[in-house]
């Protein structure tokens, strides 16, 4: 029935999101169990581009705030050429290189000027590919009164019908019950009285966009009314312990647009393996999330950066 779907879609998190979508892009991730081993970085997660940028900046040549505006082929000998914007100038430059790797997710790429155009199929992905907006916002909060009684909670995620849809504890304060799976307990030395950041609302498709179009102040003050009600507090107290916020609407993002792509029924067949063929004889390669099968995964993006260098080092041996 609708009334079991609808209940069904509220209890599996995002699920009622995915209903309309693929159903392929959720059993890849369940049938390769990705979540049965998970693995965090220390120190969070920017110490990863923070990593490669030490080990690069002193081999090749880093440009920032930079616009692609253009990619045009010179010949089929003779490279590609990009044209883009300084956006810390506002100059307009264009420039030849032997071969590029295109990472740029196609909701943005669809701005940019291609001649001569890719194949059909590259290009009717780069118009059409499905992209599901995700909006995050997280609160810190001067205590963890989610780890005291009679919540006692240290990690994990609370699902709701709120508009806010998701909401995730930290589990830096836990540590695994020995014996029990999916037991946790808090960490020696840890208290609840110290400052912790909740995500506070983590939400996909329509939720995503009605959440995340609110004007700041009032997305930040209908959160911390949720976060209220579902823990049973008094929205007093929350605004007491309130240090600071972040939020996101990834749909807005610029030179993103969308939060993920996440395949429409029959996308699969059209375009997952089209979508990973270079162009322009070979000088074009691809790269990112949505080239990957890991839709969303930072893993499945440094793969396809990993497969598209190792295809232009084996055509520079090559020739």
């Amino acid at each position: 029935s609708e009334q079991a779907t609808m209940m069904l879609g509220y209890l599996s998190t995002f699920d009622i999101d995915f209903f309309h979508l693929n159903l392929a892009e959720v059993l890849q991730d369940a049938y390769s169990a990705d979540f049965a081993f998970t693995y965090y970085i220390e120190n969070g997660t920017t110490s990863l581009p923070n990593a490669l940028y030490k080990e690069l900046h002193d081999k090749v040549k880093f440009r920032f705030k930079i616009q692609v505006d253009g990619i045009y082929e010179a010949s089929k000998d003779e490279g590609v050429i990009l044209k883009f914007r300084d956006l810390n100038t506002g100059t307009t430059a264009m420039e030849k290189f032997d071969y590029i790797i295109c990472a740029i997710p196609f909701s943005s790429l669809r701005r940019v000027d291609i001649n001569p155009l890719f194949g059909v199929v590259k290009m009717q992905a780069i118009n059409e590919l499905n992209y599901e907006v995700a909006q995050k916002t997280a609160i810190f909060f001067k205590e963890r009164f989610w780890e005291k009684y009679p919540y006692d909670i240290v990690g994990g995620d609370t699902v709701t019908d709120l508009p806010l849809i998701d909401l995730f504890y930290p589990s830096d304060h836990a540590m695994p019950i020995k014996g029990i799976y999916n037991g946790w307990q808090m960490r020696p030395g840890k208290s609840p009285n110290e400052p912790g950041v909740m995500l506070a609302s983590y939400n996909w498709g329509q939720n995503a966009i009605r959440l995340g179009g609110e004007e700041i102040g009032l997305r930040i003050d209908d959160v911390k009314r949720y976060v209220a009600e579902i823990h049973g507090l008094s929205r007093a107290y929350i605004d007491s312990i309130t240090l600071g916020y972040a939020s996101i609407n990834w749909g807005i993002q610029p030179y993103v647009w969308g939060g993920l792509t996440f395949y429409e029924p029959l996308d699969k067949t059209l375009f997952a393996y089209n979508v990973t063929q270079p162009e322009f004889n070979g000088k074009v390669q691809f790269a990112g999330e949505h080239i990957s099968q890991k839709h969303g995964w930072i893993n499945g993006a440094l793969q396809t950066g990993m497969i598209a260098a190792n295809e232009i080092a084996r055509a520079i041996i090559k020739k």
